[in-house]
Formats: C-alpha cells, sequence, structure tokens
C-alpha cells in the first residue's frame, strides 16, 4: 500500500469506494426507488383526473356545469391535500379566469359559480399553506 493509503486506512482509499460504488444497489436504495415509482404513478393519476375535470369546466356550456366541475375540482383537491406536481395555483387561475372572461361576455358566471371559484382557490390555499397544524396554546 501506498503511504497516502496507510494514512487513510484501506477503506478510505478511492479503489475500495470505487468497488463500493459499483456493487449491487442497497436495500434502502431500491425500496426508495419504488416509493418514487409508486408517487409518480400517482401523480399520473391525479394529473390526469385534474386535466379532465379543467377540460370539463372548459367545456360547460352553463353556470351549473361550470359550479359542477368547480366542487368536484375543490373536492379532489381537498382529498389530495395538493394540486398535481406540474401544476400551480397562478397558473390553474389565469386558466380559469380566461374561462370565466368568456362567460362573462355571454352573461353567465353568475354569484353561485364565482362563490364556488372563490372556494377552490381558498382551499388550494389552505392545502399549500406552511402553517397547517393547529396552536392551541395561543388564542390569537
Amino acid at each position: 500500500l501506498s503511504s497516502a493509503a496507510l494514512l487513510l486506512g484501506a477503506k478510505g482509499s478511492p479503489a475500495v469506494a470505487r468497488e463500493e460504488y459499483l456493487r449491487d444497489p442497497t436495500p434502502e436504495f431500491l425500496a426508495s426507488e419504488e416509493r418514487s415509482k409508486q408517487f409518480a404513478k400517482k401523480q399520473k393519476a391525479f394529473k390526469k383526473a385534474f386535466n379532465s375535470l379543467l377540460d370539463e369546466l372548459n367545456a360547460a356550456i352553463d353556470d351549473t356545469e361550470c359550479i359542477e366541475a368547480l366542487r368536484k375540482m375543490t373536492i379532489l383537491v381537498q382529498k389530495e391535500q395538493d394540486l398535481p406536481a406540474g401544476m400551480n395555483k397562478e397558473s390553474l387561475v389565469k386558466t380559469i379566469r380566461l374561462k370565466k372572461s368568456a362567460m362573462t361576455s355571454k352573461g353567465s358566471w353568475q354569484t353561485p359559480v364565482e362563490i364556488e371559484f372563490k372556494n377552490l382557490v381558498q382551499n388550494i390555499g389552505i392545502v399549500q399553506s406552511p402553517n397547517r397544524e393547529k396552536d392551541t396554546a395561543n388564542p390569537i
């Protein structure tokens, strides 16, 4: 062994580290990869469901259909406790406001639809809030 290998010890040498790197993955790594695959599969299904509801909203021709689509979106957000990966609140609100603009020009998007829209936005804010734990000691 070289003097550097003696100082570092055999385990600290790059050759030993390289051998360890080339071995089979650890069980922890495999479990982590499996969790990652499950998460990606769940997110793909969630995004597909959410996008179908967004399409349903965009295809709506009256207030009743808009209310139903917004209500379904709110329920899905509450169930999953977030928006799908890759989707943010701002882009969703912008998309819905485009529909609102189109509906308003036709005399639709009355108060009940606006209430349901605000309810969705509020629920997204609640589930994405970093301060979700209640502080029972503080009355404020």
